[in-house]
């Protein structure tokens, strides 16, 4: 689960049901944004319907040069398939309030700052607090969305609730969208 040379473990984890309509022509591609720091981008493209999706893990640096960084390697690996993302999600290692200067502002967030729990859960050793650091974002020009959630739903929790329970330091986080025929 170490998709970079970096020193430092990370991973991208993309599910695709086999059952999907889509399942038997989806590209998968995936590329390293910055190999020091173990920042990788994984894309899911459908051809037929010009989506993709973007999963990212980045180590957060500062959001505006992240932003063109992931824009220009996104547009480098699938050339001239889409104009944009449909969807962008992933580690950005920026809280909320970071993530909010993210240069791609007509994505929207699908937890609602209002709804805004932690995603991740920090060593103690670290001095850190749980975060929110993992996000889903769509463009809703593309696409509608019909819901999400997260692995649990409540802020009491700690770094070895989601180890046992997720076997990660980061909560499954979900969604479910519409792709109106109309924009495809």
């Amino acid at each position: 689960n170490n998709p970079t040379a970096a020193s430092i473990p990370n991973g991208l984890l993309t599910l695709i049901h086999k059952d999907w309509k889509y399942f038997t022509e989806v590209k998968i591609i995936n590329g390293i944004l910055d190999c020091e720091r173990g920042e990788a981008i994984q894309i899911v493209h459908i051809p037929s319907t010009n989506i993709s999706l973007v999963n990212l893990h980045l180590d957060f640096t500062h959001s505006v040069s992240q932003s063109k960084m992931v824009h220009d390697k996104f547009h480098q690996l699938l050339g001239d398939y889409s104009k944009s993302p449909s969807i962008i999600v992933g580690d950005f290692n920026a809280d909320y309030k970071i993530y909010n200067e993210f240069q791609w502002n007509e994505y929207k967030n699908v937890f609602q700052e209002e709804k805004i729990i932690p995603t991740c859960y920090f060593d103690p050793f670290w001095n850190r607090t749980n975060s929110s650091i993992d996000y889903i974002c769509y463009d809703s020009k593309k696409v509608q969305l019909i819901q999400c959630g997260k692995g649990w739903n409540d802020s009491d929790r700690s770094l070895e609730d989601a180890l046992k329970t997720f076997g990660s330091d980061h909560l499954i986080i979900w969604a479910i969208f519409y792709f109106s025929p109309i924009n495809l």
